[in-house]
């Protein structure tokens, strides 16, 4: 992504998806934030494989759902005007997967739009597809070894007690489609979305509402 000079990153669990992120960019877990417009954001910086300085805008709606992100997402980008959003977070995964891999998506898909009748509901389903060049650099990043000391070095910054239950190495699997709603799916309901379409190996609370945001304000 050429050009890319501030990115904005959003998540949506306060006691648990933010502090992880603000450790990613090396920030205190308990460091304070720039308040604005109800929202709350972290500033950090990092530099790219070029020596160019980009700079990291962290935020967190503190609610889960696709309702929940669209304003704080909006907010975010109006504020600090970022070349490129992320969302990051906890989502459930096909059996495949282990505790702790990394996901990014190709295709959020709102799967629960539909209309009743008296015979059989109407799937009414929307997507959103994540931009052609994301997932082009997604392609051609390497998940060598390097990543995974970064995980490691990552976890140390945390208090004992919010360690994992046992030790993960995440993999990285690239550019599949998520089942974004407003239920935790923790009844096998993903499996069930699997077998419609081969390429739903996730599921979660916010992406389509997070894309849809980015989408209006693009």
């Amino acid at each position: 992504m050429p050009h890319i000079r501030r990115i904005g990153i959003l998540t949506a669990i306060a006691e648990t998806e933010l502090p992880a992120t603000l450790a990613a960019f090396d920030l205190p877990i308990d460091s304070a934030p720039v308040r604005k417009e109800g929202s709350r954001y972290w500033l950090s910086k990092i530099r790219n494989v070029r020596g160019e300085t980009i700079e990291i805008v962290i935020s967190c709606t503190g609610k889960s759902g696709n309702t929940e992100v669209q304003l704080p997402t909006e907010r975010l980008i109006k504020l600090y005007q970022p070349e490129c959003m992320i969302f990051v977070g906890i989502c459930c995964g096909i059996r495949a997967y282990s505790y702790g891999d990394v996901i990014t998506s190709s295709l959020i898909w709102a799967y629960e739009y539909l209309k009743t009748t008296s015979k059989s509901p109407l799937d009414r389903s929307r997507a959103k597809v994540t931009p052609k060049h994301m997932c082009n650099d997604i392609e051609f990043f390497s998940s060598h070894t390097s990543w995974q000391n970064r995980y490691k070095s990552c976890l140390l910054k945390f208090p004992r007690a919010r360690f994992p239950r046992s030790a993960i190495s995440p993999t990285l699997r690239k550019s599949y489609w998520f089942a974004s709603g407003e239920k935790v799916l923790a009844g096998g309901e993903l499996n069930s979305l699997n077998l419609k379409h081969d390429l739903i190996r996730a599921g979660e609370m916010e992406g389509y509402g997070f894309a849809a945001a980015c989408d209006d304000r693009r």
